[in-house]
């Protein structure tokens, strides 16, 4: 596995299981070493889709270092999650 967390930022806010595409931008965060953050969130983003090829956890915030007891996103399982802009996400290698 390659510990890669795929970002999709969207300005629509989550509804339960679905966002209005296009989406505003994507990236890949290669947590691998460690605690490693996402770029800001845009100005309109108002949610993200995560999907991870290998289970991490993750930490939303300003300055976030994300560690093995925060919140956990499961491989190969996108989840939508409702953000403020502005901010960041962590992630980690699960335990």
């Amino acid at each position: 596995m390659a510990n890669l967390l795929w970002v999709t930022e969207y300005n629509s806010p989550a509804d339960h299981s679905a966002v209005k595409e296009p989406a505003i931008r994507s990236q890949r965060i290669d947590f691998a070493a460690g605690s490693t953050q996402s770029l800001v969130f845009g100005d309109d983003t108002r949610c993200v889709r995560l999907c991870a090829d290998t289970a991490c956890c993750v930490l939303f915030g300003l300055d976030p270092t994300a560690t093995t007891a925060h919140q956990r996103v499961a491989a190969n399982i996108p989840e939508l999650r409702q953000v403020k802009s502005g901010d960041r996400l962590a992630a980690i290698l699960a335990a």
